[in-house]
């Protein structure tokens, strides 16, 4: 059981200054790695002799007794004795020992704990009155929030569903409209969730092929680097912000997930592809207390 736990208290009852905190116990991760593969008899048992001497009588046949440690001669080949841990051939050889009982049972994985309290206060009232927040089950919770008004629905998509904000901006030639689509793909852990996933992105994949004739935007936690096949199907016909405004701005991508929160940025797997009539000005990636995800802030125009 790995608890996690957060309070927010309005001050004031205005809804404009909330003291918050959270509290989490964290696991590290199980991998095929040291501590957990070390007593694997693979890499414990001594399977090679790296060095033996022997004299040979001419033959080029080995007479003596291999399975001998001890020094032998048989026929006028002599074998050296077996030295060092290649003694210990055919037995454990490691030096490292684990103790069993952190290979299972409860409550033996190693973790930590991270707690975090803050202040927070409305500075600007109202920045982005419009959108949704749809707090969903097993992290399946996406919002929109919009500084123009919008026409807000639900995607249903298997397992997961998203949302949709079309949205009309001002123009020079006159209104026009885009569409954004906040989609949460699940993650590929287990066997059943690949199945899900895959029925997931194939759903999405189908809408986004009905907005040929519309500028369209796709953002949000999609699990996948550029190499996953869900990231290369969703994004077949789309512009992959950040590395547009790479190539623009003369920077690099930058890795928006760890696998806790605080720590290092390690794979780029929340992503914004956006439609090829659309620009791209700027993406900024910001960190966010608390979360193992980083924001991303993207600029765009038409």
């Amino acid at each position: 059981i790995t608890p996690r736990i957060g309070v927010a208290y309005d001050v004031f009852g205005t809804g404009k200054t909330a003291v918050k905190f959270n509290w989490g116990k964290y696991l590290a991760y199980a991998a095929n790695d040291a501590p957990y593969t070390s007593s694997n008899p693979a890499a414990t048992i001594v399977s090679v002799v790296a060095n033996r001497g022997w004299t040979d009588n001419g033959n080029k046949i080995v007479d003596c007794d291999l399975t001998n440690p001890a020094s032998n001669t048989r026929n006028g080949d002599t074998c050296a004795a077996i030295t060092g841990n290649n003694i210990n051939f055919g037995k454990i050889g490691s030096a490292t020992i684990v103790n069993p009982a952190i290979l299972s049972g409860w409550g033996v994985r190693p973790s930590d704990k991270q707690a975090t309290i803050l202040v927070q206060q409305e500075i600007i009232p109202r920045l982005y009155p419009h959108g949704v927040m749809d707090a969903g089950p097993n992290g399946c919770g996406l919002g929109l929030v919009l500084r123009l008004p919008a026409q807000v629905q639900r995607l249903p998509l298997p397992c997961c569903d998203a949302w949709i904000a079309r949205i009309d901006l001002p123009g020079s030639a006159g209104p026009a409209q885009i569409e954004v689509i906040n989609a949460h793909i699940i993650p590929p852990h287990f066997l059943l969730c690949l199945w899900q996933r895959r029925l997931q992105v194939r759903a999405l994949r189908s809408y986004l092929d009905c907005l040929a004739l519309r500028p369209h935007v796709l953002l949000g936690d999609l699990n996948s680097t550029g190499i996953f096949p869900a990231y290369r199907m969703l994004a077949r016909d789309l512009a992959d912000a950040a590395l547009l405004s790479a190539a623009r701005n003369g920077g690099s991508v930058q890795p928006t997930w760890s696998p806790r929160p605080g720590w290092r940025r390690m794979f780029r797997i929340d992503h914004a592809l956006v439609d090829p009539s659309l620009s791209v000005h700027s993406v900024r990636v910001f960190d966010l207390p608390g979360s193992d995800h980083s924001a991303l802030i993207v600029d765009i125009g038409f």
